[in-house]
């Protein structure tokens, strides 16, 4: 089982860091100053972010993962890999959100790996409003289920993402199926 590494999305969550911070020693706090605020990640970065720890998280360190993320301003976010060579761009991981089509994707470039993911955002679909298919979602049950779907499909892609690219770092290794 891997070490545990503090969850990405809490490490920058101002309620959980600032009561982290309150719960110190008076002289511990004073080793820190640092200002804690919040940080807004939509929810389908949040996402990606989420499933990376709880199920890559031994994959991110691996990688210095662990230690390049960038959040945006929209939401969104960056995972750079670590460069051995001061310079060099070992490639990132990264959510943007096209505004023009309304579509969230999943990036990703590293050495010979280049994709890009569409992620589905169920958070604007209500009992109120028709999906895309023209039907009305009518129960809250119905809209659960389809969350759950959502959240299947953003786990599911994030894991083809992390094995594509471990595929690629070990071509000798075979993965287990």
């Amino acid at each position: 089982m891997a070490a545990a590494t503090p969850n990405i999305t809490q490490r920058f969550s101002s309620t959980s860091s600032a009561s982290a911070f309150a719960e110190q020693e008076p002289e511990q706090q004073n080793e820190y100053s640092v200002t804690f605020h919040p940080v807004y990640v939509h929810r389908v970065s949040k996402a990606v972010l989420s499933h990376l720890q709880e199920a890559h998280s031994g994959w991110l360190a691996e990688n210095g993962l662990d230690r390049g993320l960038r959040l945006n301003k929209n939401g969104t976010f960056v995972l750079n890999f670590q460069s051995r060579r001061k310079g060099f761009d070992a490639g990132r991981i990264w959510t943007s959100y096209d505004a023009s089509t309304k579509q969230h994707w999943l990036s990703v470039y590293r050495r010979k790996v280049v994709g890009k993911f569409l992620l589905r955002d169920t958070s604007a679909t209500n009992s109120a409003t028709p999906d895309a298919a023209g039907t009305h979602f009518t129960s809250a049950r119905s809209f659960a289920q389809i969350e759950h779907a959502n959240q299947q499909a953003i786990r599911n892609v994030v894991d083809q993402m992390v094995a594509t690219l471990s595929d690629n770092e070990n071509p000798q290794k075979k993965r287990a199926v």
